[in-house]
């Protein structure tokens, strides 16, 4: 029993040291920051040797462009229902289906849509959604109501796509025409403009022992690589990246643009074939991405002349494919040709050129 009373009166003291905190902390909340009264508070806590035990003492926060933000995981709500196409509801269709879990589009000799009236104009988006039975013909593609090319599908697979949807219309709509022929599942859309969106873990903050907010960053590993994400590349620096017809940007030597992209097409030993831009603004020394897609080719690379030649792996066809440079030209043409003779390929912008500071 004495050991019993004594646990109840060490319990009675904690508890009441407690509620002494809560009502230093409550007081604190009434005005503005005083260090010391915050020496004073955390001189207690650091008699129970609680600080080095608590992991977060402070709201977690993050930074993002020079703002400050609350962590939250949030990326959005999801704005489509049957997704998954659980049943034949919820999607408009036009020569489409939805069975065996997946909507069926196409566009064999015919025009096929599938789509929800979600988007608002103005507002960017992250769709994802699984490719499967894709015939490889015609033209199955994210479109808006104005029919211009949010994203082009060339293969079965899982695809991420970011737009923007700039039109008054709403239908997020998927298209098969010219023969194509494929079906989609898994498909989701959420706005993808939130304050602070991150996929991993962030860096937090706690009060330490001399009473100031800490960077629980600052405590484990530092970060060595400035601008990991790749968040401060400038602005898109090629106009008509996509390709449009009629065609008013791109010069064009033995090339056409066609309904997949620009085509080189050159069967002659000797000469140029390639497609060519002014670009403005001041490029030297300054680091680039170029990002495009290969979706039809006769097995050849095409390069980037850049003062010297820059191989494109345009070899085989694929999405997202990217080439990193430093603008070493003489002036501002941004040149892609072909390397040898025989060849044919096609490519259409996925994200196109992005300039960044050089570092």
């Amino acid at each position: 029993m004495l050991g019993l009373g004594l646990a109840l009166s060490v319990a009675k003291g904690v508890i009441d040291e407690i509620g002494g905190l809560l009502s230093k902390l409550a007081r604190r909340s009434t005005y503005s920051e005083n260090l010391a009264d915050s020496r004073a508070v955390v001189s207690d806590i650091d008699s129970y040797d609680l600080l080095d035990k608590a992991t977060i003492l402070l709201t977690p926060t993050a930074t993002s462009n020079a703002r400050v933000h609350s962590v939250k995981t949030y990326t959005g709500d999801e704005l489509l229902t049957n997704g998954g196409f659980d049943s034949d509801s919820d999607w408009t269709k036009l020569n489409a289906t939805i069975s065996g879990g997946k909507g069926n589009l196409d566009g064999d000799g015919q025009t096929a849509l599938l789509y929800q009236g979600i988007l608002t104009n103005g507002k960017t988006y992250k769709a994802t959604f699984t490719v499967s039975d894709y015939n490889n013909l015609g033209e199955a593609r994210i479109i808006d109501d104005n029919g211009a090319t949010k994203y082009t599908i060339t293969s079965d697979g899982t695809f991420t796509v970011y737009f923007t949807h700039n039109i008054a219309t709403s239908n997020f709509l998927f298209r098969a025409k010219n023969g194509a022929v494929y079906s989609i599942d898994n498909v989701s859309v959420t706005e993808a403009d939130a304050d602070f969106d991150f996929d991993r873990a962030s860096s937090a903050t706690r009060i330490n022992s001399d009473g100031l907010v800490q960077d629980m960053q600052s405590i484990t590993d530092p970060e060595l690589v400035l601008n990991g994400d790749f968040e401060e590349l400038g602005n898109e620096e090629v106009t008509d990246g996509d390709f449009p017809t009629p065609n008013i940007n791109w010069s064009l030597t033995n090339a056409t643009i066609e309904t997949d992209g620009a085509r080189i097409n050159n069967t002659v030993i000797t000469g140029f074939s390639g497609i060519s831009q002014l670009l403005s603004g001041t490029l030297s020394n300054k680091q680039f991405i170029l990002t495009y897609d290969v979706v039809a080719t006769n097995g050849q690379n095409l390069v980037l002349d850049n003062g010297t030649s820059l191989t494109l792996n345009t070899s085989t066809t694929g999405v997202g494919k990217e080439l990193y440079f430093e603008w070493t030209r003489g002036d501002n043409y941004l040149v892609i040709k072909r390397a040898v003779a025989d060849t044919d390929v096609s490519l259409l912008k996925y994200k196109s050129v992005l300039s960044a500071t050089k570092v």
